[in-house]
């Protein structure tokens, strides 16, 4: 006997079922529609996609262009006009610009002073922000010469005067040392005065008034640095100052010593110069002779010469502090359109980076 089987009849959906799958189905649907249109919102329309990749190439375009900017010759807001490495095999730098007259205007590029050819058409903002870096840098020392100026004397003071007479192989000097700064550099010896009669009545002979090097015991050496001669005709046959100028004694160093030689030249008596025994002292030095031309000094301590040395020393000024303004970026801004986002914005870093006026 065979036994059917009855399937049970399928079981259909309540109303309330019905009315929930609905609902949902609903919500679902409006989810998917509300994403749809933000992703059409988000995303330009094809024309103005291509405009803002037009944009973002010609501001990487301008951007490389400045990196390599040599120097610049124009800059504002809305235009800019630099030179670049040699492009045309010319041997000298190219001149490059870009220039935008205002909104709905194109931007446009000229090289080397051509007509200007549109990169950008109808371009709505364009702007360029120069941006700076100031330097501190010290320049270069200056050397500064004094004014004329007594660096060295004996004035005749408290002590007892003496007359010694040039002549022959008889000779004096005077050792002494220039009164000068701590900083001093150099100097230079500018005149020699010293108190002088002539000596005899022929009035004929000559001595030379010399600058000359010392050596360690204060004794002057064979080295000349400059000389003038004192004709004994000019001078008087009583003690007087006599004012001779020197040219020649430039460049002396602070360090090394110094003497006033009055060295005979010529005639029976070249004249007589006046020395102080036991005067007051101011600076350091001493008077010194010779009987035998400079063979062999005599120095003594407790004379001097009477003398003044004027001349002039040179210092060295401190570096000045001076403010130098580098151009290291230019921002750029360009926009092709009425709409904000379409806004290109970047910098162009300047490789070197010139100097520019504040």
């Amino acid at each position: 006997m065979t036994t059917r089987r009855h399937n049970p009849p399928a079981r259909g959906l309540t109303l309330v079922e019905l009315v929930i799958s609905m609902t949902l189905m609903t919500l679902l649907t409006a989810g998917i529609v509300s994403a749809v249109v933000l992703a059409s919102r988000a995303m330009p329309p094809g024309g103005a996609a291509s405009q803002t990749g037009n944009a973002a190439t010609v501001a990487a375009d301008l951007a490389a262009e400045l990196a390599c900017a040599l120097w610049f010759t124009e800059r504002t807001a809305t235009a800019v006009t630099f030179a670049v490495p040699d492009r045309d095999g010319d041997g000298t730098p190219d001149t490059i610009r870009y220039a935008w007259t205002g909104t709905g205007q194109p931007l446009t590029r000229a090289y080397n002073g051509g007509a200007p050819v549109t990169v950008l058409g109808s371009v709505q903002a364009f702007d360029l922000d120069y941006r700076t870096q100031i330097r501190i840098e010290l320049g270069q020392p200056t050397h500064v010469e004094s004014e004329e100026l007594i660096l060295a004397y004996h004035y005749p003071v408290g002590g007892s005067l003496n007359d010694y007479p040039i002549e022959g192989a008889k000779w004096a000097a005077q050792y002494f040392v220039p009164s000068l700064p701590a900083d001093a550099l150099s100097w230079s010896v500018t005149q020699v005065s010293i108190v002088a009669m002539a000596d005899g009545m022929l009035n004929n002979g000559s001595m030379w008034v010399q600058i000359r090097t010392a050596d360690d015991s204060g004794r002057p050496t064979a080295t000349v640095i400059d000389e003038v001669l004192l004709l004994e005709s000019t001078l008087s046959y009583s003690m007087l100052w006599r004012h001779l100028s020197f040219a020649n004694a430039a460049g002396l160093s602070p360090t090394n010593r110094y003497c006033i030689v009055l060295r005979f030249q010529s005639g029976p008596k070249a004249g007589k110069v006046q020395h102080e025994n036991h005067g007051d002292r101011t600076l350091p030095g001493h008077f010194l002779t010779t009987a035998n031309a400079g063979s062999a000094w005599t120095a003594d301590p407790d004379q001097d010469l009477v003398y003044a040395v004027k001349g002039r020393y040179i210092t060295e000024s401190p570096p000045t502090e001076t403010q130098i303004r580098y151009l290291c970026e230019i921002g750029i801004a360009l926009q092709l359109t009425g709409d904000a986002s379409s806004r290109i914005e970047t910098a162009a870093a300047i490789l070197n980076q010139p100097e520019i006026p504040n």
